[in-house]
């Protein structure tokens, strides 16, 4: 078993989302999965995310794996002007 930690883009900036079953965030956000990753076996690539990211482990010593929404990087990117 694992936990997600998935950057998403809102209509107000980025957030996170916290889940133990990546199959379920993939149906409610309606995500495409492309294909399986190479880097963590037994794990998806979605689209329009980078990832999965091992980022470390939980107190009960489950991995963290994180995905991260390529549109806020790129959000992120574009210069601001007061």
């Amino acid at each position: 078993m694992a936990t997600f930690e998935i950057e998403i883009l809102t209509q107000t900036g980025s957030a996170t989302v916290y889940t133990d079953d990546i199959t379920e965030f993939v149906t409610v956000m309606s995500v495409s999965v492309t294909r399986a990753s190479r880097s963590i076996v037994g794990l998806p690539k979605l689209a329009g995310y980078r990832g999965p990211i091992a980022t470390g482990r939980v107190e009960s010593d489950q991995p963290v794996f994180r995905y991260e929404d390529e549109r806020a990087e790129q959000g992120a990117r574009q210069p601001r002007y007061a």
